[in-house]
């Protein structure tokens, strides 16, 4: 086991290696084929319409000229598009980031996944002229063409290898019939699970082509400074001033810049941008200069890697009350039919790191055998504090772990407000030292310009976003999450069976305080995203409530209270399939992004590029 984690994070150090293109460029054999005779010069374009250049124009055949290096001289950064001559559709685009000196890029042109007949095009992304010095297809030597293929797949590799040695007590793990929360879990077996589940997970997460990084730029540059100068400041460049359209981004405090957002997830990804940079993938020059795309590199990198851990960290969860099968189909169905897939997956929000650190204070608290260990109750604490400093919406989970502690386990309640009351002193230092008030402005409800929490009782927003939260076409969870009206509907008709009801009572209570959190705010509708992303605080809850609700089927079957039928088979099958299907099209579907409205049941958010937009008929 220690030797397959070992070959596992090498891997994953190897996924962003190969992932920088750096190897292409040390492997490359000779030029063959010269694209452009001298240097090539691309003159800006309007505002309206950016200059392009037509590259070249091939076909691409079986032989080894399959490998694209461009040399760009210092300056803006460029797109570069392979388009089908056929269809004249671009079947690839890759985006460049600003240089400071010359740099080569390599890509791979595979003939058995692009069009034969392709176009390639360069096109400027500013007002500044664009140099291309060098254009030419290199030889790929066929011991270097097929690693990234097999890179890819090198971790799934791993694991079954490992499941092919141990075959026989994987199968005896895998089919055992019982598991209640008073047996002592198979630990060996359920994190080699765990570490399948992430590798998978990770992998799907990874591949999918639906980006949106919004709110969460500049935070690696936050990571970046904090590195080489200890500072949660950003340099005057980045100044809300000069960035006219990104100011509700960026803060002036004084003097100093800062990011508006919360600067803790920022800090937990210190080690993700310093991996990167080792690579040569900054997001921030050496004059200072943001580099945007290297930045979503690193960031769409972190966004799947912290959803497929807590996929593993869900399935850990499941585990101290499902058998195996249970336990992974459960987590299967949340982390491609919930937002754990269309949303945080896809985008590094602040949500990332908090529902993660949530899970992880869930995990802690139901473990049986750490029920009587006091470092638990500080872990417990700690993960909660920093949740709650990832988004102030965690803070609801909080008061609910304390008064679960406060009914259930009060020896150890001292413990738990203890550290939670360390954490806060040094919270409100940071705050103090950095935007002179106890709390920082995104901690602060009047931060916001649409409107106030509820202390003015905003009866204008708050009965609409009180139905639309669930059910609007636009951001309803039970819309967009329909197999949680299952869970609800399930906890509530087997309550007696449910394993732990002050656990079920608790994350239920969360969950409706969340619900009326988001309608409290004007602007409930989370802004430009895909369904009910403010919900997703309290995706652990709700996978804790459909564990419990799965027991409490299995405990209600044994006494013959309850049997499946086809009916109830192909209904559940219904429900958690239309689950997947939404949120799989919030994966993959890029016109998905754009909205038509949070009521437009014309032409739901999900549907988007399946049917046609209202008012826009299909062109001939």
């Amino acid at each position: 086991m220690p030797i397959l984690a070992v070959l596992l994070a090498a891997w994953l150090v190897g996924f962003v290696y190969i992932s920088s293109q750096r190897w292409l460029l040390d492997t490359a054999g000779e030029p063959r084929v010269d694209l452009i005779s001298g240097e090539t010069r691309i003159l800006p374009g309007t505002h309206r319409s950016r200059s392009v250049l037509r590259l070249a124009v091939i076909e691409l055949e079986s032989g080894p000229d399959r490998l694209l290096v461009l040399r760009a001289a210092s300056g803006p950064g460029f797109v570069l598009q392979l388009v089908d001559r056929d269809s004249q559709q671009p079947v690839r685009t890759v985006r460049y980031p600003a240089r400071l000196e010359n740099r080569d890029y390599a890509v791979v042109l595979e003939p058995d996944v692009l069009p034969r007949r392709l176009r390639i095009d360069l096109r400027g992304r500013s007002s500044e002229d664009l140099t291309i010095e060098a254009a030419v297809l290199a030889t790929l030597p066929s011991r270097v063409d097929w690693i990234p293929r097999l890179f890819r797949w090198l971790g799934p590799i791993l694991v079954v290898l490992f499941l092919l040695w141990q075959r026989v007590s994987f199968v005896s793990y895998f089919l055992s019939a019982k598991k209640t929360k008073t047996e002592a879990p198979t630990a060996r077996w359920d994190l080699l699970t765990g570490l399948l589940v992430f590798v998978g997970c990770f992998l799907v997460f990874r591949a999918a082509p639906v980006q949106q990084l919004i709110d969460s730029k500049f935070t690696t540059a936050v990571s970046h400074y904090l590195m080489i100068q200890g500072t949660f400041s950003l340099p005057p460049e980045f100044a809300p001033t000069g960035r006219a359209n990104e100011t509700y981004i960026l803060q002036a405090v004084g003097n100093r810049t800062y990011h508006f957002f919360s600067d803790a997830p920022s800090v937990l990804n210190i080690p993700f941008v310093a991996a990167f940079e080792q690579f040569g993938i900054a997001s921030v020059a050496p004059d200072g200069r943001f580099l945007r795309e290297n930045e979503r590199r690193i960031l769409v990198f972190v966004a799947a890697f912290l959803a497929a851990t807590l996929c593993s960290v869900l399935f850990l969860t499941a585990r101290l009350w499902l058998p195996p099968p249970w336990a992974l189909g459960l987590v299967m169905v949340f982390a491609f039919g919930s937002q754990i897939f269309s949303v945080m997956s896809r985008a590094y929000w602040s949500h990332s790191w908090a529902v993660l650190l949530l899970a992880l204070a869930i995990l802690l608290l139901v473990i049986p055998r750490f029920e009587h260990q006091a470092w638990i109750y500080v872990t417990v604490s700690s993960l909660l504090c920093w949740a709650y400093f990832c988004r102030p919406p965690l803070s609801l989970s909080i008061v609910a772990v304390t008064l679960y502690f406060f009914l259930r386990r009060r020896k150890y309640l001292l413990h738990f407000l203890t550290t939670g009351l360390v954490w806060a002193t040094l919270f409100v230092a940071y705050s103090l030292s950095n935007f002179d008030s106890v709390l920082p402005p995104y901690f602060l409800s009047s931060h916001l310009r649409s409107g106030r929490l509820a202390g003015g009782i905003l009866l204008t927003s708050y009965p609409s976003a009180m139905l639309g939260t669930l059910f609007s076409p636009g951001r309803g969870l039970f819309v967009y999450v329909p197999m949680l009206l299952v869970i609800l509907f399930v906890v509530i008709r087997r309550w007696r069976w449910v394993p732990d009801k002050t656990l079920a009572v608790t994350a239920l209570a969360v969950c409706v305080a969340q619900w009326q959190l988001v309608s409290l705010f004007r602007n409930w509708w989370g802004g430009q995203c895909f369904g009910p992303r403010l919900m997703s605080d309290v995706l652990p809850w709700f996978f804790l409530l459909g564990v419990l609700a799965v027991a409490a089927l299995r405990a209600a079957g044994d006494e013959g209270r309850f049997q499946w039928s086809a009916v109830k088979v192909i209904g559940l099958a219904l429900v958690v399939a239309a689950s997947i299907f939404v949120n799989t099209r919030g994966a993959i579907a890029r016109e998905t992004a754009h909205g038509a409205g949070i009521w437009n049941w014309r032409y739901p958010q999900f549907m988007a590029g399946l049917i046609p937009r209202p008012n826009h008929p299909p062109q001939p």
